[in-house]
């Protein structure tokens, strides 16, 4: 009890938990195989809370400040212009399928019309469908994170992304959210690919009001036998969001899964924790991410990839560029199971600091139980590389280019992985706007 965080805004919760009827009339009916999930998953919030410091995975993400206020359950929803915003948040030549949400609710109206075999449904739609029942907090859940026990219990009901045939153009499912006080947003997708689906998504996130929100956003995705899924995770959210991100994936055989994870100086506290399971054999997942912190911003990225069985590979590799007062986080975890030979494992951690401010926690681990595998695991921390800019100045660069074009090839190692040109491009765009060369210009320069 005493490892938790046990403070007015979690008061306020255990106060105002109401458990959704299974008949009611005036919310979403759960089933009642799903009603135990939120029960479980109450109780297990109720009694560790939230997470602190003295637990291992948050040794360095302080949960105190950002949720010392408390963060309203909202009851009515905030007027917004989601037009303007849906042609602001859409990524040049994307050309994608539209999937929009306010607050976590579908926004049917203003998205657009679905590909045949790509099933986006809420509510009881979402709620009674034949893979709720089957795999609803069935990946999450067992995790023990606190924090996700909290999203299943306070839910009011969440979105099912069922796909059967492949994608012809990525799925942009827009996040938007919009509060007149300081909200607390619990939103869940459940996804399941079916054998020999291809595709892309994209999950942005976007604020449309400057109030404070806690996003709790919690995802279970089922790819099945062949499928190959690439997963495109951008964050633009302001310094009021506090966010927590939780992605359980699991691959059957010869699935191929790439998860590439963007965020950018804006939301005040981003803690991500990024998971999968590599479950059946020859499956391949590559965890890619980049982050460009500014101000007194924390982004934490927390990942596990679980080897199960044999004659399984995986790749992962985040790159953090850090300014200002800014904090990085990494936290990589591989573990190959007894029986998982034939394994290959591969884990890189880069960042760079642009401030004598900025500061970077790196742990990369390894766990092995089985003898024929190939891993590795690697970590560095570093300045700006003065030989290369020395280099680049004698070709007649000023100082502010030469850095700038540094730190665009230092994040282009990662930009390499986005097999989509569009969203590439629309990065590359975002971490120009972003990025403050000159504050890291010397004194006199």
């Amino acid at each position: 009890m005493s490892k938790s965080i046990f403070n007015s805004f979690y008061q306020y919760l255990i106060e105002n938990y109401r458990l959704p009827e299974e008949n009611q009339h005036n919310d979403v009916a759960w089933p009642k195989a799903l009603l135990a999930h939120k029960q479980k998953a109450f109780e297990f919030f109720k009694t560790h809370g939230f997470p602190s410091t003295k637990q291992e995975d948050w040794k360095y993400t302080n949960l105190a400040g950002p949720l010392q206020q408390v963060f309203h359950i909202p009851t009515n929803d905030t007027a917004a212009d989601l037009k303007a915003a849906i042609a602001s948040a859409s990524i040049k030549d994307a050309h994608a399928y539209h999937i929009v949400l306010l607050n976590g609710k579908w926004q049917r109206e203003l998205s657009d019309p679905l590909p045949d075999g790509v099933h986006f449904l809420d509510g009881k739609d979402a709620l009674h469908h034949y893979y709720a029942e089957e795999y609803f907090a069935s990946l999450a859940d067992p995790t023990g994170v606190s924090l996700v026990a909290m999203n299943t219990a306070f839910i009011p009901a969440f979105n099912l992304l069922h796909i059967q045939k492949s994608t012809d153009r990525p799925l942009h499912i827009m996040h938007f959210y919009a509060v007149n006080e300081p909200a607390f947003l619990p939103e869940r997708l459940l996804l399941v690919a079916e054998e020999g689906v291809q595709t892309q998504w994209i999950d942005t996130f976007h604020q449309l009001t400057s109030a404070p929100v806690f996003i709790n956003y919690v995802t279970e995705q089922f790819l099945k036998e062949h499928v190959a899924m690439d997963i495109f995770l951008i964050n633009q959210l302001q310094p009021s969001a506090v966010v927590f991100h939780h992605s359980e994936t699991y691959l059957h055989s010869q699935s191929t899964y790439h998860h590439l994870n963007f965020s950018f100086p804006g939301a005040g506290f981003i803690r991500n924790n990024i998971n999968a399971r590599l479950q059946g054999s020859s499956s391949e997942a590559n965890l890619w991410g980049l982050y460009l912190s500014g101000d007194q911003q924390l982004v934490d990225n927390h990942t596990i990839v679980d080897h199960q069985v044999p004659l399984c590979n995986s790749n992962e590799w985040y790159k953090g560029i850090l300014q200002d007062k800014s904090t990085g986080v990494f936290n990589g975890k591989i573990f190959v199971e007894k029986g998982a030979q034939k394994t290959n494992a591969f884990q890189k951690n880069n960042a760079i600091l642009l401030s004598r401010e900025a500061t970077v926690h790196a742990k990369p681990q390894l766990e092995i139980f089985a003898d024929d595998v190939k891993c590795s695991h690697g970590s560095t921390v570093g300045q700006m590389n003065e030989d290369a800019l020395f280099y680049l100045r004698t070709r007649g660069l000023s100082e502010l280019k030469a850095r700038q074009l540094l730190i665009e090839a230092f994040a282009y190692d990662i930009l390499s992985k986005v097999q989509n040109d569009a969203v590439a491009h629309h990065v590359m765009q975002l971490l120009r706007q972003h990025l403050h060369v000159e504050s890291a210009l010397p004194a006199g320069v």
